[in-house]
């Protein structure tokens, strides 16, 4: 049975609407693009949404299309589409239950680019795309709004004050105006796909007369045979913006932008198609007369500004993501089971008794060896247990408590004289209280991963953390996890996993996702990444566990990093593709501690931490110059 988590939403948007509908989770529509997000700007402006490869910007556009709202809301009593008409309805493009916004996704595939090389000057070039741009949406909603229902009519209306560009669409009449969009793609695309460029000169009228229905047409009236009407705005979603040439792009985002269109404009792009300053978060120049928030909105997808509601968010989406690819899964289906994360043990793994025994006698030798006192250890020893029995974690069992016992020693060693404890029967006071908190159990629960290889990565949680906040990668994750319960299932055996084999499945997919990895500087990333693992493993694992849970970081003087797209070009493109693919990802002006020091933050994805056994809690982080990332990539 082929595993449904080894396929993308979209991937069956191209068989059948009804298996889209059923597999598409609408939490990213409420989370980005919800009532938070200023609804209003979002179909006013020109909306940029930016994200990496995956994470959900095609999934969005293919939900929010007419003819998927259309499809919703004829049936809107089915479960999972009471979901997604609640999600479309935060964020607009449903009101009390009609169409609102009627949106046509247009994939720019590579023949827009093509017309980049074409031997004409740029005006020329991108009057030509504009045109096909402007003609394809016109017959994509015409096509999207009148395909479902028998008896329907679809009307654009136009501006009362453009009488001049309204002759240029076609005139007043919708039909005149279909017939116009279909003259101008059919001349643009024989320009485009001409074997041998024609002269300027010899290029069609059709395609050179002046043709903005962008800038003409302001709501689309849909009248059905029952006799209901409703106006909409219209949107175009122009996906996957990145196959367009740099300059390419930027004429035509200048264009979208301009105020008087009354069309709505998205355009979905990755994050690689920004400049590697505006990648690593500094302001991106479109032009001085171009400013964020007033021509245009920027939608960030992974939101380092915001990462603790960012990752709460994605939980979410990963819940019902997995939810509902696993009941797509016939071998899950006829068994019933509904919920993927049931399927994964919460319970921590547990070490053999001779193995806690094995560990309680190195445990004494470490107390004879630092000298830590009798008494002293009687203390700490009671303050771990008044840890575990008030902690809300189920994991603090006698191997954990025996770990923090260790860890809190060699703190201790380190905090007092250490003359004093050569004096008899002496347990001095250390000069910094010795805290137990949560943060020494996580680091327990670290050394004994890597010490005892006791599991430490395990339940939906954790593979919804590692996944960056990114669509795709969680479900390559979950994937590997779902191949294993089918598999038991098939052998005979209850599906759910127990926390051992979830830790030792998502490190080895953590890992073939690595060896995967194909985009630019992919070698220098991944240099990048084994040596930030490898210091912050050693860091880690150190005796007194000084971060607590440990390092998956490392950070660099806010000014120091600022400095690297103008000194260190080449640094900044493998950061900026780092970024751009979930290797890595960047919290800028991080404050810790006292003092004026603000640190941009480079943190591991979730892959590279699921395969060198590194902590998923964020903040603790290695100090370092640029000169090493010099060093770890190569440079």
């Amino acid at each position: 049975m082929a595993n449904p988590f080894e396929k993308r939403a979209t991937e069956y948007l191209r068989e059948d609407e009804a298996g889209f509908l059923s597999l598409v989770s609408p939490e990213p529509l409420k989370t980005y693009l919800g009532s938070d997000n200023r609804p209003g700007q979002l179909y006013d402006m020109l909306v940029r949404i930016i994200g990496t490869p995956g994470s959900g910007k095609t999934t969005m556009a293919a939900l929010i299309e007419a003819r998927m709202v259309d499809a919703v809301l004829a049936e809107p009593d089915k479960e999972e589409h009471r979901e997604i008409i609640a999600a479309l309805s935060s964020c607009g493009i449903v009101e009390k239950g009609h169409h609102a916004i009627a949106a046509v996704r247009l994939p720019l595939e590579g023949e827009y680019r093509d017309f980049w090389e074409l031997p004409y000057d740029d005006a020329l070039k991108t009057k030509l795309v504009l045109a096909l741009i402007q003609a394809r949406a016109l017959l994509g909603l015409f096509r999207n709004l009148a395909r479902r229902r028998t008896g329907r009519r679809v009307d654009f209306v136009p501006r009362s004050d453009a009488a001049a560009a309204l002759d240029e669409i076609g005139g007043p009449n919708t039909d005149e105006i279909i017939a116009r969009a279909r003259a101008v793609e059919r001349a643009v695309y024989q320009v485009g796909a001409s074997l041998v460029a024609p002269s300027h000169t010899e290029i069609s009228q059709d395609a050179v007369r002046p043709f903005r229905p962008f800038d003409v047409i302001e709501g689309i009236r849909v009248s059905d045979a029952d006799g209901t009407t409703m106006v909409m705005k219209p949107l175009v979603i122009l996906d996957d913006a990145h196959n367009l040439a740099p300059r390419q792009f930027s004429l035509v985002f200048r264009d979208l932008a301009r105020r008087e269109i009354r069309f709505a404009r998205w355009i979905m792009m990755r994050l690689d198609n920004l400049t590697p300053a505006a990648a690593l978060g500094e302001s991106e120049d479109l032009g001085p007369e171009l400013k964020p928030g007033r021509d245009y909105i920027d939608i960030y997808l992974q939101r380092p500004e915001d990462r603790g509601k960012a990752r709460a968010a994605f939980r979410t989406v990963a819940k019902s993501m997995a939810d509902r690819y696993l009941r797509r899964h016939a071998v899950f289906q006829r068994r019933r089971y509904q919920g993927f994360e049931a399927l994964l043990s919460q319970e921590p793994d547990k070490l053999a008794e001779q193995t806690v025994q094995r560990i309680a006698g190195k445990l004494d030798r470490v107390q004879e060896k630092l000298r830590v006192p009798r008494d002293r250890r009687k203390i700490l020893e009671r303050d771990v247990e008044a840890y575990a029995s008030s902690s809300q974690s189920q994991d603090v069992g006698p191997e954990v408590r025996l770990a923090m016992l260790g860890i809190l020693m060699h703190r201790y060693a380190k905090r007092v004289p250490q003359q004093s404890l050569f004096e008899a029967d002496a347990s001095p006071e250390p000069r910094q209280p010795l805290g137990v908190d949560a943060g020494v159990a996580e680091a327990a629960r670290l050394h004994l991963h890597h010490h005892e290889k006791r599991a430490i990565h395990y339940g939906l949680t954790t593979v919804s953390d590692a996944s960056s906040e990114n669509a795709e990668l969680f479900l390559h994750l979950a994937a590997a996890l779902v191949d294993r319960m089918e598999a038991r299932i098939i052998n005979g055996d209850a599906p759910q996993l127990s926390a051992r084999q979830q830790d030792r499945i998502l490190s080895e997919r953590a890992k073939r996702i690595i060896d995967r990895w194909n985009f630019p500087f992919v070698r220098e990333v991944r240099g990048l990444i084994a040596a930030m693992a490898n210091e912050c493993l050693e860091e880690s694992l150190k005796a007194n566990a000084p971060l607590d849970a440990g390092a998956n970081a490392i950070g660099i003087l806010q000014s120091e990093f600022d400095l690297i797209p103008s000194e260190h070009k080449e640094l900044a493109q493998v950061l900026h593709y780092a970024v751009a693919y979930s290797a890595i990802s960047l919290r800028r002006e991080y404050k810790q501690g006292g003092g004026d020091k603000r640190w941009c933050l480079i943190e591991l994805g979730g892959p590279a931490i699921l395969s060198a056994g590194l902590t998923l809690r964020r903040g603790g982080f290695l100090e370092r110059k640029t000169v090493d990332l010099l060093r770890y990539t190569g440079g």
